[in-house]
Formats: C-alpha cells, structure tokens, sequence
C-alpha cells in the first residue's frame, strides 16, 4: 500500500461495484464445481467478498458454505479453507450459526488421516476467539500433543497456542502439560523450541504467570544453548508485557544476560527485548537500570553493531518524561555517554547517540531547564554530527534517480511519496537502503526537530545546512532540499536571504540538463516558492520556473504547479495547469486541472495594488470561482472536501463584496431627517447614522455565518493532516474577527473579540503562520479607531481590512490534494422495502424497529486520529403532501453512541409512528476519535415509511 493515497485516486480506480447476494452466488457456483481449480479460485475470492461486504449474514453464510467445503473436500481445499479463516481473522466475530461452523469443521478430527486432522486443528485454532471454551476442541488438542505425526504435533502446538491466548481455563489446564513435555526426555528438541512460546499466552492470572516465569527462569539455567536461551527470553519479554508485574525483574534479567553472556545473537536478543519495553513502559525502567545500560554502552570491548543498538534504546526512553528529568543535566551519565559517542567514527553509533541528545533538548526546552552552557554543548554535537555527514554524502544524488514520464499519469503517481512536501519528521521510512541516505536522514530529521522545539535554532541550522552550496561544484541532495523545504516551513521569512543562491543553484542545473537532478529540481521550486511566499513574485523567480517547466516532464511539472498552487503563486501555477489539462488521458482529470487552473486565475485577479479597482476584480473572481466549482463537480463526486473548500473560499469573497459596496455608499446615502425619531423608538443611539448601522449588523452576521460554514467544513474533515485543521481554525478565526470588527462600529453593545488559539501559534506551518501575520496586521488596523462611532475614519479602516484579507495570497491547505488517512462507513440499515423507491408501510401506534450496521473501513494506514465511536443519529420527520417535511409533536430524534468491535458496529433504534401519512427516517453517522471529538462526515442512509 504506498504510503500517500490523494482522495482524487481513490475515487477513480475503484471497482465496478457489484451486489453481495449475486457475488455470493458466482462463488458458490464455484464451490459446486467438478474442477479442483474453479473450486480453489471461488475459495480464494471470498476475503474480497468479505472485505468488501463485512455484513454479518453474508460472513454468516460464507463461512458456513466454506465449512462445507472443508468437511466434503480434499485437503488441499480445506488448506486454502484454512487460509480464507486465517486472512479474515477479524470478521470470525460476525458469524452467526457458530455451533453449525464448528459441528462441519469439527467432524473432520474423526479422520484417520493426520494430516486432516492437523488442518482441522489449525482451522479451529484461527477461529479460537469465537470458541474459547469449547472442552472438546481442547481435548483434541490434548489428544493430538501426544500423537506420533508431526504434522499433527505441530498442529496442535498452534491450536494450543491460539486458544491459550484467549481461554483462562484452557492456558491453566495445559500449563503443567507443557511444562512436563519441555522437561521430559522424550520430547524433541525441536518441538521443546516450539512448545516454549506457548507459555506466553499464560498471562490470565499472577499465580499462572509466576509459575511460568519460574519453569522459564529454570530453562534458561538448564539449558544454555543459544536456541533456547533466545525463544525463552523473549517468551518471558512478552509475558511480563501482559501482567507488568514482572517488567523490572525482566529488565533486570536482559540487563545481566548483556553483560555477562559473550554470544552475540543472545546479547542482540537481550538489546530487543529491552528496546520493546522501552518503547511500551518507560516508565519501568529505574535510574539504576538506566545507568547499568550506560555502562554496557561505555564498555569499549564491545562490537559497534551493540553499541549502536544498546544507545537506541534510550531513544524510546528519553521520550518519556519520566528518564529526562533524571538525565537532562550534562553531567549525568546517560548525557555524557551520548555527548562522548556523538564524536564516534562508526556513524550508526554517533546517529543514535544525536537522536537522544535531540529528545532530551526538546524535553529541557519545553519544560525550561536547560542552561545555556549545556544547551551549547548539545547544539555544538549536533552541529559536529551534521557537518561530518553532510561531508561524507557529497554527490549521493546519483544514487537517487526519479522516474521521467512522457504522459502525465496522474492517478498513477497521486499514490506515490510526494517530495515536494517537506520533510515529515515523524515518517520513519527511510527513501533509500543506502546506510550514508539514512544516516543523513536522521541528522536531518534531528535538526528539524530541534529548531521546531526552539526556533531561534532555525536560522543557525538553516545556514549550516545551506553553507556547502555556495561552492560553485557543490551538489545537491534531494534530502538536504528536504530539510531545507522544512526549515522554511517553520518559520516565514527564514529562506528569503539565500533566493539567490537557490535560482543558480537551479540554473546549473538546468544547464547541466542531467535528468537524474528531477527531484532535486522539484525540491528546489518548492523551496523558493517557501522563500518568495506573501511577497510578489520576481522576474528571476518567474523566468527560471519557466525554464524548469520547459525542460522536465508533465508529472514534474503537476508536481510543480501544485507547489505553487499551495504557496499562493497562482500567475504561475495557472500557466502549468493550463498546458497540462488537454494533456490528460481521463475526462475526471482533465476537469480536475482545469478547476486548478481556474482557481489560479480566480486568486490572480485579487492580487492587485489598484486598490481602487478591488471591488471589481473581487467581482470577478467571484465568477470565476463559479467556474472552478463547476469544474470540480465535473471531475468527481467525491472530492467533496475540495468543492466544499473552494465554495466556502467563495462564499467569503462575497462577504467582502457586500462589505466595500456597503462601506461605499456611506457617502452616497447620507441619515434620514427622521434619524432622530428612530433612536427615540428604537432606543438604539447608532441608528442616527442612517442605513449604514443596519447594513453593517447585517454584514456582520454574514460573517458569523461564514464562520460556522468554515467550522461545519473542520468537524467533516476527519482524515486532514493537523495543518490543514489549523488552517481551517485560522480561516473561521478570521471570519470572526472580522464580524467583531464590524460590530465593534455598529452595535452599541460590547462585544467579546474572538481569541485566537495559542497552540496555533507555536505549531503552524509557514501557511498558517502568513495567516496570523495577516490577523496581526487586522488588529493594527482597528486599534486605530475609535469603536462605537461611525465615521469616515471607521469606514476607512473596514474598506483596508477587506483590501488587506482578499489580497493575502491565499495558501491552499494539504488535504485539498493529498489524503495522508482514509476512513470510510458503510451503512447497511435494515428492513428495506422490496421494491427500490416504495415505501414501507407500518401500522399506526406499532412500533418500528430499524436495525442499523455499519463497517469502518481504513483505506490508508492511520496517522493523526482513531475511531473510538460511533454517533448513530435517527431522525423521523412527517412529510406533507407538497413532499416537504415540517416540525410536528411526532417528530423524534434518537441518538445512541456505539465501539466498532474489529470495525463493525451495530445499534437498533425503536420508532413509533402515531399519525397516518409518510414519514421519512434519516439515519446518519458520525465518527468519535480518541479524545472524544466528534465528526460529521456526512454519511447518511434515508428510509421512507407510510403509516395507514
């Protein structure tokens, strides 16, 4: 699965969409078949269709026809039977008839073949969670551990293994069983070896769990080999995990295998152990266990691969807290070891000991209690290590070549990595297997990391990193434009010295015309996209992007011109789109870049200096935008976010347009002579100035109303990346600051003025920062002015904040063209009428149960935020005869908050119906992450119901 997935692809390379009753029907066809390979191939398909439709009655009959399968066919179809229950592991819960499953599969241990047997086994051991406690399974089990086959031996090492990790009764009856059988004589060595991780699974009390640690400490003196001391570690590893009881014991335990075992696989083994409790309870590590390890660490006999592996576990470590505030001092012994090792020659050794130096300084950064001595000391490593790497990796981008494509492909590369982002320090896959590509990754990374946590670093690292490209012969690394890409993004105005560099830097490479220089190209763009972002563009910026354009491919040139696209340069960003959307081979894309390109021109036509044309040329943009919304609902139905965004964007403009027209006619439309009389009745003193202070309030509450559509848009953007929720927040913020500013002159009340949060000020992008920048600028403005009056001072001052928000170029957010997390409900609601399009028709006074199933599916791996509920909503609304619904007593509304068990999810709602006519139920859902937010995602299902 590639790691980036944009929301366009996903919504053009899906699968003709076929029913779940006739796909079942084509696979049991199948089953029924002569042939061994049509069966085989009906088998194999069932995951899809399990997958694809993960209801529980068509798991319910597709397991059932497979358990036919199983107990009538051979054994090779019972094998892939087996492989069918073990790659749906997590849809065994939704079968229904689970004592007709087991009876099928279960008959088959009655075989006298082994080999039956220890399939059978092996399928009752994948589906061990929906029978945990069935006392004939294990018997089996029991009976099969002693049998002279070993296929079916190590059958049923696997069935004991699976049901001891979900029976209690079972993992303590086997548990004297197995230890006798790893002791006896009789046993063979390798099966001992197989039998031991079982002990594992023994976890469901202390005194169970004891005895295992005591029968496992007991191995390992009595059997040193090197086999058995490695399974038994990390048996015990994994044990103490599971009760926490023992975790100190362990540590302990690996600590003292380390030192004293000389083996290297046994001390690799002890180093991963210690790593996986790091990473999942640091907070069980003591200082004396801390320093223990440090020792090991100093110790110079030993090899450098350890030593290397030993200081990485600290990095799991000192992201905790709990170890930092014993060792954030430079004289501590963890810190000196580091600061001592960052000087190693063997690079694996100085990299781990900079990314704990690293985690440590943003944990004394945050909590402010790193002095500057010591602070030094860790900028002065870092910089050491940065330096020595830089050096040693001059002309590694050879090794990095990008693909040339003569046709812009775009549905294709959507999916791929894009590096025209900069860097993302929490993506720890490396873009290359070159050891010198990751090691500079990871000093990179470190030093982004730092400035992020104290941005004073920002400048000091950014020229460190940029120093070597002054040399005329210096090359350019696509990871060293990376990290330059990320500086920038932290901080606005911190690449805008070094513009000039980046624009030689890119015309030797143009006049190089080296096609293995793409990326470094694209990155390049971006860069000085970053350096020139809420400036107006240069001649040189425009002329050297055309000849980049001119001499790299079309996906190159996508890539470009939505780097552009995203930084406010539109003049630029619409001459590429304009040259690429006849290029394309699908009319979805083609629409696609053409909204792009219309929105480039739309944004283009805000960025005048006439200020006296700026009512006009919002004007036009407002049209033009119509446009590009247009063209978005031509390219898909699913970009639902980009349409959303695009008519929101809209929407604001006119806000705007409404406000200059209204401030215009302040001059033009002077106070009614009645003036006085209507503060008298209205008791409302700003109504001596006439229509403005009506018009004004009303500007206002389009604001307001702006802002709840921006808010409305964050709560159905489940899947953005934190920045673009930011930026959303500072787009609503806006809105609302520019409503108070106008009630501030118009309304004779006081009003509370918007705050702004402050994690967005600490944490935003380059985007976001230009946004605040411009908030900033807002309130400037209206602090000069008097409230509560309106004057031509005040006018003024709402026609320059207009003029200033509009012709901010505006930086398009990440989600607009790249999804980093996809999550997805399916609904399935039950009854249904028989006819598609007929109502159901109900009693009066009965009671209607709608029963309601649904499916979270995960279309990328999960980055920002998890599903931990669902929001089931059931509204029932009467439908009067012009078919519109209307407020009556018998409307309801039932809401029920439910987990997604292996992502699924059921809820039944009862309704009752007491007036005779059409009523139509809506049923929508909404997600609940994991602090309890809830998001409208838009899925809704609609019943329509007629009561006699």
């Amino acid at each position: 699965m590639p790691a980036f997935r944009s929301g366009i692809s996903e919504t053009l390379l899906g699968e003709s969409d076929q029913d779940a009753n006739s796909a079942l029907i084509e696979l049991d066809k199948g089953l029924r078949s002569n042939r061994v390979g049509e069966q085989c191939e009906a088998i194999v398909r069932f995951p899809r269709l399990i997958e694809k439709y993960p209801f529980p009655i068509l798991i319910n009959s597709s397991f059932l026809k497979l358990a036919d399968v199983f107990r009538l066919g051979t054994n090779f179809l019972r094998l892939w039977v087996l492989r069918v229950c073990q790659q749906t592991e997590k849809h065994i819960d939704k079968i229904l008839n689970i004592d007709e499953f087991v009876r099928r599969i279960y008959s088959v241990m009655h075989s006298n073949d082994p080999v039956a047997r220890g399939l059978t086994l092996r399928t009752l051991g994948s589906v061990a969670r929906i029978i945990p406690e069935r006392g004939q399974v294990h018997h089996s089990i029991r009976t099969s551990l002693d049998s002279h086959n070993a296929v079916e031996v190590e059958s049923a090492i696997y069935a004991a293994a699976q049901f001891a990790s979900q029976s209690k009764s079972f993992a303590v009856s086997m548990c004297s069983k197995i230890s006798n059988m790893i002791r006896g004589i009789s046993t063979d060595v390798v099966m001992k070896l197989e039998l031991i991780p079982i002990l594992k699974h023994m976890h469901h009390d202390t005194a169970t769990a004891t005895m295992v640690r005591i029968l496992c400490t007991d191995l390992l003196e009595k059997y040193p080999a090197q086999d058995f001391v490695l399974v038994t570690l990390k048996t015990l590893n994994q044990l103490a995990l599971s009760i926490l009881v023992d975790v100190p014991k362990q540590i302990e335990l690996l600590l003292k295998y380390l030192s004293q075992d000389k083996r290297f696989l046994v001390c690799k083994c002890a180093i991963s152990c210690l790593h996986q409790i790091a990473k999942e309870g640091a907070h069980f590590w003591s200082e004396e266990a801390v320093n223990k390890l440090v020792s090991f660490c100093e110790n110079s006999c030993i090899d450098n691969t350890l030593k290397a592996d030993a200081i990485n576990i600290f990095v799991p470590l000192t992201k905790s807290p709990v170890v930092c505030q014993f060792h954030h001092n430079t004289k501590s012994p963890l810190m000196k070891m580091c600061i001592s090792e960052s000087s190693s020659s063997h690079q694996s050794v100085a990299g781990n000991s900079i990314k704990v130096l690293t985690n440590i300084a943003c944990y004394c950064y945050e909590e402010e209690t790193l002095s500057d001595k010591d602070a030094s000391i860790l900028q002065v490593c870092i910089e050491n290590y940065l330096l020595t790497i830089l050096s040693s990796n001059k002309g590694m981008d050879e090794d990095l070549k990008d693909f040339n494509s003569e046709d812009l492909f775009l549905i294709e590369n959507i999916l791929k990595s894009d590096s025209s982002e900069p860097m993302d320090i929490d993506d720890n896959t490396s873009i290359s297997n070159e050891k010198s590509l990751v090691y500079l990754r990871d000093a990179l990374r470190s030093s982004v990391i730092m400035c992020k946590a104290n941005k004073n670093l920002i400048k000091k690292f950014t020229t460190l990193v940029i120093k070597p490209l002054h040399l005329d012969k210096s090359e350019l690394n696509p990871l060293v434009c990376e990290a330059i890409a990320a500086f920038g993004g932290i901080l606005p105005g911190t690449l805008q010295p070094f513009l000039p560099l980046f624009i030689k830097k890119l015309r030797d490479i143009i006049k190089n015309n080296n096609d293995g220089f793409i990326s470094t190209k694209i990155m390049l763009c971006t860069v000085i996209f970053q350096a020139t972002a809420g400036y107006n563009e240069h001649d040189n910026v425009k002329n050297v992007i055309n000849e980049v354009i001119k001499n790299t491919d079309l996906w190159s040139n996508y890539r470009i011109g939505r780097a552009a696209f995203r930084y406010g340069h539109f003049s630029i960003s619409s001459r590429i789109f304009e040259s690429l959307n006849n290029r394309v081979s699908s009319e979805q894309m083609h629409f696609w870049l053409a909204a792009l390109e219309t929105i480039s021109v739309a944004e283009s036509q805000l960025q005048c200096s006439n200020s006296s044309k700026l009512l006009a040329n919002v004007g036009k943009s407002i049209s033009t935008y119509y446009r590009a919304i247009a063209a978005l609902k031509a390219a898909s139905l699913m970009l639902i976010f980009q349409t959303e965004y695009t008519r929101l964007r809209c929407e604001l403009l006119q806000c705007f347009m409404r406000l200059l027209s209204t401030c215009n006619s302040f001059c033009t439309t002077p106070p009614p002579a009645i003036a006085s009389a209507i503060v008298l009745a209205t008791r409302d003193e700003m109504q001596s100035y006439g229509h403005i202070t009506n018009q004004l309030r009303k500007r206002a509450k389009e604001f307001k109303g702006c802002a709840d559509l921006y808010w409305r848009l964050y709560q159905s953007a489940f899947d953005a990346d934190p920045n673009t929720l930011y930026h959303l927040q500072l787009l609503q913020h806006l809105c609302l600051l520019v409503a108070y500013n106008v009630e501030s002159v118009a309304v004779s009340s006081k009003c509370e003025c918007p705050v702004l949060d402050s994690e967005l000020e600490k944490e935003g992008s380059l985007e976001i920062q230009l946004i605040i920048k411009c908030r900033q600028e807002l309130l400037e403005i209206m602090s000069t002015a008097k409230p509560k009056v309106i004057t031509h001072q005040h006018i003024q001052s709402l026609k320059k904040q207009a003029s200033l928000v509009v012709s901010m170029p505006m930086c398009f957010p990440r989600y607009f063209f790249q999804t980093l997390q996809s999550t997805t409900i399916t609904l399935a609601v039950s009854p249904q009428p028989r006819v598609n399009g007929e109502p159901i028709t109900v009693n009066i006074g009965s009671n209607f149960v709608v029963k309601v199933e649904g499916v979270v599916q995960h279309g990328t791996k999960t980055k920002f935020r998890k599903v931990d509920g669902i929001q089931l909503t059931v509204m029932s609304q009467l439908v009067t005869r012009n078919h519109e619904t209307r407020q009556v007593e018998g409307n309801l509304m039932l809401t029920q908050t439910v987990k997604p068990h292996k992502d699924f999810f059921s809820s039944e709602f009862c309704l009752s119906f007491n007036q005779g006519s059409q009523h139509q139920v809506h049923i929508e859902a909404a997600l609940i992450d994991d602090i309890g937010s809830v998001w409208q995602i838009g899925v809704r299902s609609t019943l329509t119901i007629k009561c006699h």
